[in-house]
């Protein structure tokens, strides 16, 4: 019986991982996208050499970057997360991974010149996919998995309102008790 209760508590902290790396790999994919080039253009500037220049990205739209920095920061954020707060912040994801792929589509539009554009805006859009995965995954299953442990939650005492013996007699003679009578 023991077993069955370890095998539950692995697999819920399992998800929990596959959700967050796959939210932390699609966010690092979209991020290394953007700031290759996703449009090239020559200039033809007689009697001058031609100029190549070259557009990330970032600078086609600067939406598909800060999508893929919200998806690393949101993936930590699942794990501190527990209960519905980690199954709107799943949902959150979802949101966010289908944005960067719609933002991407969007800033691509324009690159779609035969023999300019490159495939990075598709590896964007593919992050984005990911992104949207994990926060699927974590909006569906996210409320059973493994919270932190308990450790890092304020002490009982403190929360209950009891008081430390010990602190109560400091207490005392800040007011100007003597505890010696």
């Amino acid at each position: 019986m023991a077993e069955a209760g370890q095998s539950a508590e692995g697999s819920g902290r399992r998800g929990l991982v596959v959700a967050a790396a796959l939210c932390v790999v699609g966010g690092a994919v979209t991020l290394l996208a953007t700031s290759q080039p996703w449009l090239t253009e020559t200039l033809h500037r007689p009697p001058l050499p031609d100029r190549v220049l070259r557009h990330t990205g970032s600078d086609l739209s600067g939406a598909p970057r800060a999508l893929g920095y919200v998806a690393v920061a949101g993936a930590l954020a699942l794990v501190a997360a527990r209960g519905w707060a980690r199954v709107a912040l799943g949902a959150l994801l979802a949101a966010v991974g289908v944005g960067i792929v719609v933002a991407a589509a969007l800033a691509a539009r324009g690159t779609a010149l035969p023999g300019n554009a490159t495939g990075w805006p598709w590896a964007a859009g593919a992050g984005g996919v990911v992104v949207a995965a994990g926060g699927l995954l974590s909006a569906s299953r996210g409320r059973r998995w493994a919270a932190m442990s308990a450790r890092y939650d304020a002490p009982a005492e403190r929360r209950s309102g009891a008081v430390d013996p010990h602190v109560a007699q400091w207490d005392a003679i800040d007011r100007g008790d003597d505890p010696t009578s």
